[in-house]
């Protein structure tokens, strides 16, 4: 007998429906759930292998608090007392209700299928229409002939299937108006479905799309609802107050500004120095925000080029074009408080980090920034496919 399995949206490959669980609010749950989760934050941050059925000893405890103290009171579970009596799913397989409720996802229930509608006579019609997901690859279209059987309205995913029809593709209706902005289109009503189809076919795998969906552990036989993966499961287009949070986060933790020291004279040797600015800044602009402030700690020269506001301005727009409140806020007359763009992008970038562990109000756009990576691939992909088959 062949197992079954669950399969997920086709471009956040997370569940289709009610598969998240959210975990008990006991205070012994609650503990046992953070004390988890620091865990866990600490080996992936150090690289360091953890195994859950470790038994860690109280020197390691006390090396892991130090290094990370603002997660000592969360992580300091009583480890003494007894836990057999406690399920583990209560606070092992299900997520933080301080950090995450039941209405947050509420947007995982809205579902669409893309896919050819069967047994219609006529041309192929695609078509992207509202759905259920009813578990195990099954998905019903809502938007059926009432005298339709109900084979006419069932429909296979990812082509697992006993039946000869074209698999259909899943996806959350949040994350569709995402992929909608990266193939840089007004609305969901302008995709064309036989390209946008014809890439996802390219992509099928068995439960999802042969994507990298980033560094998240929920997709399995079943959707498994891991502590400290919240942020995976909220909705990436959620509304975000930029000029909120740029005042009472950004500006709040600044410290006033220091004159940049001048150190050109002691520099002995740097490779960079007698390089035309053209060709460094076609280099940067390969580079990730983190390797250009490697550069800056080893050159003075490339320290030098990327001292200015609009530099950083212009990493800011080219780097970070999920987060479209951004935009918004420079085209605003708030963005004038701003003096600092080198420290905005680094603080921007620490913040929406899609990360084991992550909590509070970035979530959502770490979540987008996560789904950002398929989008950008299918949209590659569509734009190529579209060109081809208009010449």
């Amino acid at each position: 007998m062949v197992a079954e399995f669950n399969v997920y949206c086709a471009i956040c490959c997370c569940p289709l429906g009610g598969s998240c669980e959210v975990g008990s609010t006991n205070p012994w749950h609650l503990k046992l759930r953070r004390a988890r989760v620091a865990r866990r934050t600490y080996s992936r941050r150090t690289g360091s292998l953890y195994y859950e059925t470790d038994e860690e000893e109280e020197d390691e405890k006390e090396e892991r608090l130090s290094k990370m103290p603002w997660l000592r009171e969360t992580a300091e579970a009583d480890v003494d007392e007894d836990t057999a009596s406690v399920n583990s799913d209560d606070y092992d397989h299900s997520y933080d209700p301080d950090v995450i409720s039941p209405e947050d996802l509420s947007w995982l229930n809205t579902v669409f299928a893309l896919g050819i509608a069967h047994r219609k006579p006529g041309p192929r019609t695609y078509m992207l229409c509202d759905c259920y997901y009813d578990d195990r690859n099954r998905v019903y279209i809502h938007d059926t002939d009432p005298d339709d059987s109900d084979e006419q309205s069932r429909y296979f995913a990812y082509g697992v299937s006993d039946l000869t029809d074209p698999p259909v593709f899943p996806v959350h209706w949040e994350c569709i108006v995402l992929l909608s902005r990266a193939i840089g289109i007004s609305s969901v009503a302008s995709i064309q479905k036989n390209v946008l189809y014809d890439v996802m076919l390219d992509l099928a795998d068995f439960s999802c799309l042969n994507l990298s969906y980033g560094d998240i552990t929920g997709p399995d036989q079943d959707w498994q609802c891991i502590p400290g993966e919240e942020y995976s499961v909220v909705c990436p287009t959620l509304e975000f107050d930029m000029g909120h949070q740029i005042i009472v986060d950004f500006e709040a933790g600044l410290f006033e500004s220091q004159k940049p020291l001048e150190l050109g004279n002691k520099v002995i040797k740097d490779p960079f120095t007698n390089m035309p600015y053209d060709v460094i800044y076609l280099i940067l602009q390969y580079l990730p925000g983190d390797s250009i402030m490697a550069l800056n700690r080893a050159s003075w020269a490339i320290l030098t080029l990327t001292r200015s506001n609009s530099f950083w301005k212009n990493r800011l727009a080219g780097d970070m074009v999920w987060l479209w409140e951004l935009q918004q806020y420079f085209e605003s007359p708030e963005s004038s408080r701003v003096r600092n763009y080198k420290s905005l992008y680094l603080w921007l970038d620490k913040k929406t980090q899609p990360l084991y562990g992550l909590t509070g109000t970035f979530m959502g756009i770490a979540n987008r920034r996560r789904i950002w990576g398929p989008c950008t691939e299918l949209a590659e992909r569509y734009h190529r496919k579209l060109h081809g088959s208009l010449q």
